[in-house]
């Protein structure tokens, strides 16, 4: 069965407190360290994003962008879920 379609709305950066919001197809962890690229899927871009504290000692239940990932390099990234 496939991935339903999610907001996600994760921080521009661990300083930022502005969020970026994006369609994904596919799960997003919470209350663990995790690090992947999503596709936005009203752009079709790629973002590394990870999972970043809410300010609670040792939660994970927030997420960051890290950076934009090309094309190019979709095939050169492995990640964990």
């Amino acid at each position: 069965m496939p991935n339903a379609k999610l907001t996600f709305t994760p921080r521009l950066s661990l300083d930022s407190d502005e969020r970026v919001s994006m369609i994904v197809d596919t799960e997003i962890p919470r209350g663990d360290e995790w690090t992947k690229v999503v596709t936005d899927e009203n752009t079709g871009k790629h973002w590394m994003a990870a999972g970043a504290s809410c300010g609670s000692p040792a939660c994970f239940c927030d997420a960051i962008i890290i950076c934009e990932v090309s094309d190019e390099m979709m095939d050169e990234i492995t990640y964990s879920a």
